[in-house]
């Protein structure tokens, strides 16, 4: 996968599956996030804004968050980048 648009990753069988930005690349989650899902960085480093959520973040390698409640996600790749968007266990 090179790039994905939002209806693919909110559709994504295989959660687990890295999805990869070039740099300034943006991708945008539309929905809100429920309790426990979590966006990972795996390379590169991502800025992600987003409406109902205190102020932007800034994540590198191997750093998650969990956004609950976050609607209109807003991921940017500063340098090319990678990272998976999954329900934590």
């Amino acid at each position: 996968m090179k790039s994905e648009n939002i209806h693919h990753l909110q559709t994504r069988q295989h959660a687990l599956d890295p999805i990869y930005l070039a740099e300034d690349q943006t991708i945008s989650i539309q929905r809100s996030l429920k309790e426990g899902e979590r966006i990972k960085c795996l390379s590169g480093l991502l800025w992600i804004t987003a409406e109902n959520f205190k102020g932007d973040i800034f994540l590198n390698e191997n750093k998650d968050i969990e956004m609950h409640g976050a609607k209109h996600i807003v991921i940017t790749a500063l340098k090319s980048s990678s990272f998976t968007y999954e329900q934590s266990h």
